[in-house]
């Protein structure tokens, strides 16, 4: 795709109608500007925008468990997540998926892209603005978790609720699910 570096190659999405669709996706899911302010007047908790990424492997989808070298939800379960940076939500999720899974773009295929929503955590200051993706898994040779995760699931949607996740984690997979 023209003007994307070779690092973020999305494979999945060869013909022009869907890479028209990833780009009305990016658009309609750009990060909030860079100075931009951080803390509503109406709530003092701050913002803090990130992707929830979803593999999907058969009718399975991939959770993992937060490691506890990690800041926030040690031992929750989660989807690939990270912090948007600056940039699309949509080219973050690869770049997570990249560093958490090891599943480059070749790996995966774009499949949807959830409505973003708010979740406010009291105990931590926060609302998290969360991105949801889900992908399919195309070849899982490369996968392999980073140090932000100590195990990994393959489970049905239907059996998340059996575990302890990260904050409205459901609400994440039922958006793009």
């Amino acid at each position: 795709m023209p003007g994307l570096p070779a690092t973020n190659n999305l494979s999945g999405i060869e013909d022009a109608s869907q890479e028209n669709l990833l780009l009305s996706t990016t658009s309609l899911y750009s990060a909030p500007q860079p100075g931009g302010p951080l803390v509503d007047e109406e709530d003092p908790m701050s913002k803090r925008h990130v992707v929830t990424v979803f593999v999907r492997r058969d009718e399975k989808v991939l959770i993992l468990r937060r490691s506890d070298k990690v800041g926030s939800y040690r031992g929750k379960w989660a989807g690939v997540s990270g912090s948007v940076n600056g940039g699309s939500p949509l080219m973050q999720a690869m770049k997570e998926l990249e560093e958490e899974t090891g599943l480059k773009g070749a790996d995966v295929r774009f499949v949807k892209a959830g409505r973003e929503f708010e979740v406010p955590d009291g105990s931590i200051g926060t609302t998290w603005v969360v991105h949801p993706f889900l992908f399919d898994a195309v070849n899982l040779d490369h996968f392999e978790l980073d140090w932000e995760h100590s195990e990994h699931k393959w489970i049905l949607p239907r059996e998340l609720e059996l575990f302890e996740t990260v904050p409205m984690l459901g609400e994440s997979l039922t958006r793009v699910f």
